[in-house]
């Protein structure tokens, strides 16, 4: 049973263990939805303190909504309680961050990968970014990669697959010996 493996192959001390932890998707009993959850014993009593990011799946595996909070029973109930999409919820993935503000970014970044069908914000990425251009190129690409669309990536680097393309308005060299 995926329950008995989560909490029982996981054990360390809260303050001593690695973050982010990741639990896979499991089944979530919808009138009981956080005690039915199979979570590494570290983290059992430890969620008040910790950012958590839930991702909520229906039946056939697609995201309904993706939230973070640092009372994960009180938020479960809430959206028992409250959320329209709440019967059709069948999975729940959960992850679990040092704190509140460090689970904001993988809430973002999840909700624009995904696309939640209930999710109202963040559906699409920033319309602008500063970035480094004399840093590191692998740091530029990451800082892409996390803020913006998918699609957009995946363009923007078949694009630089070719950069003469975007050389063909630069003026040439004043000085043939002088490359650009």
């Amino acid at each position: 049973m995926i329950n008995e493996k989560i909490t029982s192959g996981h054990s360390c001390a809260p303050d001593a263990c690695p973050l982010p932890i990741h639990v896979p998707a499991q089944t979530v009993d919808r009138e009981r939805p956080f005690s039915s959850l199979g979570l590494p014993e570290c983290r059992r009593f430890g969620w008040v303190a910790n950012g958590v990011l839930y991702r909520f799946y229906d039946a056939a595996r697609q995201p309904l909504y993706i939230g973070q909070t640092s009372s994960l029973p009180g938020r479960l109930d809430e959206h028992r309680l409250t959320a329209e999409w709440w019967p059709l919820v069948e999975y729940v993935a959960i992850s679990f961050y040092g704190s509140y503000g460090s689970a904001r970014q993988p809430e973002k970044a999840a909700i624009r990968r995904e696309q939640p069908r209930f999710n109202r914000q963040y559906r699409n990425g920033q319309k602008l970014l500063e970035l480094n251009l004399h840093g590191a190129a692998r740091d530029a690409a990451a800082l892409l990669v996390q803020r913006a669309e998918p699609q957009f990536v995946r363009e923007l680097a078949e694009a630089l697959q070719s950069p003469e393309d975007f050389l063909k308005d630069v003026p040439a060299a004043p000085w043939p010996d002088e490359a650009l």
